[in-house]
């Protein structure tokens, strides 16, 4: 589930739901249809498409390919190398889902999936998206996007922020997008120390950790202030009273809370894959193009160490 409505992760980590042996059949059916019904498998696909295209084209350059044909092969051979990692990624979060829910939170959260909300908030997500994404591009004009998506919330009515508010609440939308800042910060730090100097990393001063604060405080005001003037735009006060209900029932908060449990299996198992996917990588590429022994040396050595770093990339996304 893909919905900022009905996926916020709260920060607080419940202990996973106790049971003796496998889960019974009719919660792993269950896990299985809101995998399916999420479409978390084409997710992942689709998440994975930059790192396939960063390594096809990285390897070419190993390569030295000018052939647009060989380059072509490359390409396949590493989208055929990641088509089993999304696959499985889908099966080890159907297994988490399962692990951790009764199957009347699980039933809970199909019913809220298969509703006309959430179909209304599947149309509006890429809505969101757009005005995130076009109100964190420049930072010198955020202060004026922030007043401006105010003033329409603002303007809204009583009802409608209340139920915004409300769903803020639900979601616990201020720690979340505070963990989304640190995520990004994280992910960030790790990227460049696998193309920085190999020395120690050195430690922020305490004039860098004020700045992150700054930082994080003002990414959370500008977040919050595109998030609610989002939901007045784009919804109806019905689909907002929806939502609500959701997100406050025990479905909706059992998926808040113990989201981070199937996360983590999740990223491990995402980890574990790519970790055999790139690390083979050497092999098949020079099976369906041209090597030479300098030439696989060089792809051998460059996704290995691609493969190294994989678990700690995942580790600070996850």
């Amino acid at each position: 589930m893909r919905t900022s409505a009905a996926c916020a992760v709260a920060l607080l980590l419940l202990p996973a739901v106790a049971r003796a042996g496998p889960p019974p059949a009719d919660v792993h059916e269950l896990a299985k249809a809101l995998v399916e019904i999420g479409e978390e498998r084409q997710h992942e696909a689709k998440a994975l498409e930059p790192m396939e295209t960063l390594l096809s084209n990285l390897i070419a350059i190993k390569l030295s390919l000018t052939d647009p044909s060989a380059k072509a092969k490359v390409t396949a051979v590493v989208h055929e190398a990641f088509v089993p990692v999304s696959v499985r990624s889908g099966d080890a979060m159907v297994d988490a889902y399962a692990a951790n829910f009764t199957a009347q939170e699980l039933g809970g959260v199909l019913s809220f999936m298969r509703s006309p909300t959430a179909e209304v908030e599947k149309a509006n997500l890429p809505l969101l998206k757009a005005e995130l994404s076009a109100a964190l591009t420049g930072l010198a004009s955020n202060p004026a996007v922030e007043a401006e998506a105010l003033r329409v919330y603002d303007g809204a009515s009583p009802a409608k922020r209340e139920l915004i508010l409300r769903i803020l609440k639900a979601q616990d939308f201020e720690a979340h997008t505070r963990k989304g800042y640190a995520t990004l910060g994280a992910i960030m730090k790790t990227a460049l120390q696998q193309v920085a100097s190999k020395g120690p990393t050195p430690q922020p001063s305490s004039l860098q950790t004020a700045d992150d604060e700054r930082g994080a405080d003002a990414y959370v005001r500008l977040v919050t202030a595109v998030e609610k003037r989002y939901y007045v735009n784009h919804w109806s006060e019905a689909d907002l009273s929806a939502i609500a209900a959701y997100l406050e029932s025990d479905a909706g908060q059992a998926i808040q809370t113990r989201m981070p449990l199937v996360k983590r299996a999740v990223g491990k198992s995402l980890s574990d894959q790519l970790v055999v996917a790139i690390g083979s990588l050497d092999k098949s590429v020079c099976a369906a193009v041209t090597c030479t022994q300098v030439q696989r040396a060089s792809v051998t050595e460059f996704t290995k160490s691609m493969a190294t770093g994989i678990p700690s990339i995942i580790g600070a996304a996850g």
